[in-house]
């Protein structure tokens, strides 16, 4: 009874388990007792579990077919008739079948996989299984801050990414690290060629290494690590810049604001090169490793300092690589322009920022560096690599093509810096401002002048040619009033876009303009003589005004160019205030202004005064309305007699600071015969 109830059991755990099982009663293995009891004796009923044959491979073990008891777990063979060993059943894993695969640089990595079972392993042993083989390794230099303002489309986002400005400075450089190898010291191997025909090798104690921060956007660099004894420990690695943005930034020690100037798409989709033209601040605080990587990396030979001698303008260490020239003395944005004063400077009453008179030979000496292939690669700077950089990068960008809007960005990216903000213009309701007196212009204080958008609005409209590009606008500018050559131009274009590019043919002889607008810039002012263009007593228009208090009168030259005589009928609409003053009784007492026909030798032929109709006028006064437009004609027909005969002159009277002489012109035109 006992063992019928013990069989039960073992008899439902075998049907219930799925093994094959053989109950067998007739065999029985004694056991042996102690000697001193020999006819004593075990005897075990085995019960087997029969176990099917299992094919070795490298992932598992095999096995023959056997058999093995429950009971005394003993192992037999498949006919239970044999007792056997685990040695006789059980056959080892079998090796893998390993092929080995060479690392695709910044692709997969080094590995080897197994045909036999399909699995990668990182080792020649097939020990350690890897499951990601991506070996692609990528570094990018610029942080979000930036991205974001890259990649902003719309004057908000544009403003909110300004307004989080981070340095930029913080990820340019790559660290490379290695585990394998022993000793205290390695080198390191870069190169852009995966040959290594030319490369740039750097000492390390470390198992690891930064690079210094000249890495270019959309590269792939390749590098290789070598122990003390210049054996190659760590071989065909590499990485891959980020080349989303073209943005170059450059950390050189001790120095602020560096960046490469190329990059930029330029005329026609060609590009402005990378590591011809670096702009940044002043070296004065260089340290030893900014100096290595100035000259040494990025393997500058010029520093072309945009400074005066009163501006600390002096060369900042000497070192036989690297040439200096001091180009006298570059101003900044619209102090580059003829013809244009700044609103009062805030902070000192009755001055402005006007046209500096040294510009033009400034920049011809400028672009005669740039057109001398020898002198590159060039570093040029001011102080803090913002504004008077910043103008300069404008013009030699500008000139090959580059879009306003990637100037623009690559100006305001100084925001990104430790040199503060630079925008295009103040900002009002959420815009840029681009009407009244401050459009364009950021800052005009007794600490710095920010006018960008103003050089811009200056540079495209009073300049601006046929084909309507900034690119012939600046041309013309440098060719017109710095006396700059078609050729030095031509090599300018030709050193910072490595090939020979079509650009439209500029030519500087003065147009007849038959569509005279005072927006167009078709005058030039004397010195104490200022303007606006906007939105003025309900309409666009030009706003002058005097902004000097010692002389009786100033002269508006050219405010029409008269470039061939049978134009001689010409329109415009005036606006005077009644708080605009008067002549004294010397001056043709009670005339608000009056113009005069002008010949090339300065000489008037005819005056025509102005005054309101409700005062005393001078003689031949002709009426205007105060507060209000008038409508005026001009017809000179009888003074073209001579060629001499070349524009208008329009005079105001004298102004104080609080109550300046001004007029509104609006509606200029030439009236067709």
């Amino acid at each position: 009874m006992n063992k019928k109830v013990l069989f039960i059991p073992i008899v439902l755990s075998m049907l219930l388990s799925g093994c094959q099982k053989h109950v067998d009663f007739s065999h029985s293995v004694k056991s042996s007792e102690p000697d001193d009891n020999p006819s004593s004796e075990v005897t075990c009923n085995h019960v087997f579990v029969d176990h099917e044959a299992v094919q070795a491979s490298c992932t598992q073990k095999g096995n023959i077919a056997y058999a093995q008891c429950s009971e005394c777990g003993k192992y037999f063979n498949a006919s239970h008739t044999e007792e056997l060993t685990s040695a006789d059943i059980f056959i080892d894993k079998l090796p893998h079948n390993l092929t080995h695969h060479d690392a695709v640089i910044c692709e997969t990595i080094e590995y080897w996989s197994c045909s036999m079972c399909g699995r990668n392993f990182d080792d020649p042993h097939g020990e350690h299984e890897v499951f990601d083989l991506d070996g692609h390794d990528s570094h990018d230099i610029l942080n979000d801050n930036v991205k974001n303002y890259l990649d902003a489309d719309t004057e908000e986002e544009q403003i909110e990414a300004l307004g989080h400005a981070k340095p930029f400075n913080d990820q340019v450089r790559k660290t490379l690290s290695w585990e394998v190898g022993s000793g205290s010291s390695f080198t390191v191997e870069v190169s852009t060629e995966q040959d290594f025909k030319h490369l740039k090798s750097y000492q390390t104690n470390k198992k690891s290494i930064i690079l210094p921060g000249t890495l270019i956007p959309g590269t792939r660099y390749y590098y290789r690590v070598k122990d003390s004894n210049g054996n190659i420990i760590l071989n065909n690695r590499g990485f891959d810049v980020d080349g989303t943005y073209s943005v170059r930034t450059i950390a050189v020690d001790g120095v602020s604001n560096v960046r490469d100037a190329g990059g930029w798409t330029a005329k026609d989709g060609h590009k402005v090169l990378y590591g011809k033209i670096y702009r940044g601040g002043r070296l004065l605080n260089i340290t030893e490793d900014g100096k290595e990587t100035l000259l040494g990396e990025l393997g500058v030979k010029t520093e072309l300092d945009l400074r005066s001698s009163s501006q600390d303008g002096t060369r900042t260490f000497y070192d036989e690589r690297f040439e200096y020239v001091n180009c006298g003395g570059l101003n900044q944005y619209t102090m580059l322009v003829p013809d244009y004063t700044s609103p009062e400077i805030e902070g000192r009453p009755g001055s402005h920022y006007s046209f500096d008179m040294t510009t033009p030979t400034t920049l011809k000496n400028i672009f005669n560096v740039l057109a001398d292939p020898s002198q590159y690669p060039i570093y040029y700077h001011c102080n803090a690599g913002a504004d008077r950089t910043g103008s300069l990068t404008y013009f030699i960008n500008g000139l090959l093509g580059v879009s306003y809007e990637d100037l623009t960005k690559d100006f305001e990216l100084t925001t990104f810096s430790s040199q503060g903000n630079r925008w295009r213009s103040g900002v009002e309701d959420g815009h840029f401002v681009t009407t009244g007196e401050m459009a364009g212009i950021y800052q005009a204080n007794t600490d710095n002048y920010v006018a960008w958008g103003k050089l811009h609005e200056l540079i495209s409209t009073k300049y601006e040619q046929e084909n309507g590009e900034l690119c012939s606008a600046i041309e013309y500018y440098l060719k017109k009033y710095c006396e700059i050559t078609d050729e030095t131009i031509a090599a300018v274009r030709r050193n910072l876009l490595g090939e020979d590019v079509e650009f439209d043919e500029v030519s500087t002889e003065d147009p007849v303009d038959t569509t005279f607008t005072m927006q167009n810039g078709n005058w030039s002012l004397a010195a104490q003589i200022a303007y606006q263009t906007g939105t003025f007593h309900g309409s666009e228009c030009t706003k002058f005004y005097t902004t000097g208090t010692t002389a009786d009168h100033y002269i508006f030259n050219s405010l029409f160019l008269i470039c061939d005589p049978k134009y001689t009928k010409y329109h415009f609409e005036v606006y005077v205030p009644n708080t605009s003053p008067r002549w004294d009784a010397a001056h043709n007492s009670g005339c608000r202004f009056h113009i005069a026909v002008k010949r090339n030798d300065g000489s008037s032929t005819q005056h025509i005064q102005f005054s309101e109709t409700f005062s005393s006028q001078t003689a031949n006064a002709v009426p205007i309305v105060l507060d209000g437009w008038s409508s005026i004609d001009m017809d000179i027909s009888e003074f073209t007699s001579t060629s001499q005969l070349t524009r208008y002159a329009i005079y105001l009277p004298y102004g104080t600071s609080t109550q300046p002489a001004e007029i509104y012109i609006r509606n200029c035109y030439v009236i067709e015969e």
